[in-house]
């Protein structure tokens, strides 16, 4: 009897560890969840209404589906047909195509480049008209002396995007890059701000100073004030030389101004004197 049930209860869990491995064969495995990287964007070329636009990947691979939406996590699957994807050395360069950036407005477009381990938000800017910013100066205010100094451009007219920058000009020369930083959020959909750079200011004499700033949409530029007051008016003024005379000075002038007169009227006593005899 004791050998009978040992021999069941065999048989019963050699059919459960059977019926357990079938179903786990049976079974789809999620792969893990692919790494986001929300605070790091990549931009295309901004497009401005020929050729194709690309944006280079480093050390992402096994490229798997492209994106389109308002919202780089989630969004509609762009057809391959509308883009080439090339892999060399570790590096992934995507470059859409012409016919499918034509259908495009003008205006910011993100993407998702979906890869076997990562999702890679992506941005594209287009620009095939210039918009037109009539009458606007952006003031960084004073400088006066220490750190750096930056003005956020918010213009009437927006898409003053910081990718689409291309330079600042002071006194009809471009400015180093190494002189200024341009701001503009980490989606680069952020309205873009200038920084100009303690080292630079320096550079620069007390008084106002006027900058142009030019973007690939706007047409002409735009125009930054800075006013630098790196000494104090108000000590100068204290140590600019008085033009009245001093205490000591003024009761000199006296003294002389009462000897002449003494001196005087003995000359006038000594000539009625003479006139007398």
């Amino acid at each position: 009897m004791k050998r009978t049930f040992t021999v069941i209860l065999a048989i019963c869990l050699l059919v459960t560890a059977t019926a357990g491995l079938g179903l786990y064969a049976g079974a789809e495995v999620e792969p893990p969840p692919k790494a986001q990287i929300p605070d790091a964007w990549w931009a295309f070329e901004t497009w401005t209404g020929n050729g194709t636009s690309s944006v280079t990947l480093g050390n992402f691979i096994n490229f798997e589906e492209l994106l389109h939406s308002d919202d780089w996590r989630y969004g509609e699957k762009v057809e391959s047909f509308n883009y080439t994807v090339e892999e060399v050395n570790g590096n992934t360069t995507i470059t859409l195509k012409e016919e499918y950036l034509k259908t495009m407005d003008d205006e910011a477009f993100l993407f998702s480049a979906v890869f076997e381990t990562h999702i890679v938000p992506l941005i594209l800017h287009v620009t095939t008209q210039k918009i037109t910013i009539d009458n606007e100066l952006f003031d960084f205010g004073t400088w006066t002396g220490d750190g750096n100094i930056e003005v956020y451009l918010v213009p009437t007219t927006p898409n003053l995007y910081a990718p689409l920058f291309e330079k600042l000009i002071y006194n009809g020369e471009e400015v180093n890059s190494s002189s200024y930083m341009i701001h503009g959020g980490m989606s680069g959909m952020g309205l873009a701000s200038v920084m100009l750079l303690e080292e630079y200011l320096k550079t620069l004499p007390d008084g106002e100073h006027y900058f142009e700033v030019y973007f690939a949409n706007v047409s002409g530029s735009i125009k930054l004030k800075l006013e630098i007051k790196t000494q104090d008016t108000s000590l100068i003024a204290s140590q600019k030389p008085n033009d009245n005379p001093e205490t000591g000075d003024s009761g000199f002038v006296v003294s002389a101004f009462m000897l002449l007169s003494v001196t005087g009227c003995v000359i006038i006593t000594s000539r009625k004197k003479k006139i007398t005899q």
